[in-house]
């Protein structure tokens, strides 16, 4: 029989749009569920640290009580997650720097996409971010009695391109894996090669690309599934557990416009439905290697049901 192998990874990140949601139903709660599921069954993934956020919590934490313990239910989390034997790696979202911190609902606004791009940041600033990044995981990485090299990062929105926006941060930081471009599933590689841009493959090159998962879902699966949703709309059990409102999406060049009949995403835990848990059995039957990209803020008491019965089933 082939070898089947899954790579889960998670986005530990807040909403990005006019509301970023609470650090306890996007980030504490969801992510604490998804560790457990995952202890059960000796599961490991990756976390893909929204550290530009941090960087902005450590601004505000000594002059505000609030940050302050959301900052301090942050790391003890990172922590416990490092000791659990996941890893931590860079994840960084550039409109950070623009956010708006609203103090009476402890909660940020991202409605400022100016810098939504590490591209559209100045030298000064990206030097700035990813020093803070290196400096924050490292000292989770020392309170967990850790130790290994944060090598790997996604980019915010998986804008990776033009890679030689980040090239020299990656070098100067030692960061010399990725994962933030998408593969159709019928297309998966475990990884590739690649030197100034993640679209060019080359054969010894000096970077790795980790591709995510793309998958299709259309026609009677979709309507199922819509149906699905319009029935548990007003069931808690079926509602994402996080608490905040999402950014417009930006389109990139190679993004497919949705038609009615069919949607394309990647495929990740918070899609998961009593519909959909069929047909990510059978993808896994069909293909030796998926890449998921999930979310705790996505999660809900249903998703989270589903990914523990869909790791039962690949254990076996």
């Amino acid at each position: 029989m082939m070898k089947k192998k899954i790579l889960l990874t998670f986005d530990y990140e807040l909403f990005l749009g006019a509301k970023s949601g609470s650090v306890d139903n996007c980030l504490i709660v969801p992510t604490d569920m998804l560790l457990d599921v995952m202890e059960r069954h000796q599961t490991k993934a990756i976390f893909f640290v929204d550290t530009t956020y941090i960087m902005r919590m450590c601004e505000w934490a000594n002059s505000n009580s609030n940050v302050k313990c959301d900052l301090e239910k942050i790391r003890q989390q990172l922590i416990r997650i490092v000791k659990s034997g996941h890893k931590v790696y860079h994840h960084i979202h550039a409109h950070w720097v623009d956010a708006q911190y609203n103090e009476s609902e402890n909660q940020w606004s991202l409605s400022n996409d100016n810098h939504y791009n590490v591209e559209s940041l100045s030298e000064e600033q990206k030097t700035k971010i990813f020093d803070f990044s290196v400096s924050f995981l490292s000292e989770i990485l020392r309170e967990a009695g850790i130790e290994y090299n944060c090598c790997g990062y996604r980019a915010g929105g998986l804008h990776i391109e033009p890679f030689m926006s980040v090239k020299s941060e990656f070098d100067r930081c030692k960061i010399c894996e990725d994962y933030s471009c998408e593969v159709p599933i019928e297309d998966m590689i475990e990884s590739y090669r690649y030197d100034d841009s993640t679209k060019t493959p080359v054969a010894e090159g000096r970077y790795a690309e980790y591709p995510i998962s793309r998958i299709k879902i259309y026609g009677l699966r979709k309507i199922m599934n819509g149906i699905f949703f319009r029935l548990t709309k007003n069931c808690q059990y079926y509602h994402k557990i996080g608490d905040g409102l999402p950014s417009a999406p930006k389109k990139t060049k190679n993004q497919v416009s949705q038609g009615k009949l069919e949607f394309s995403l990647p495929i990740s835990i918070e899609l998961l439905t009593p519909v959909l848990l069929p047909y990510y059995k059978k993808l896994l039957k069909q293909y030796s290697y998926i890449h998921f990209l999930s979310h705790p803020k996505l999660q809900s008491p249903s998703t989270i049901s589903l990914f523990d019965k869909f790791i039962k089933y690949y254990l076996k």
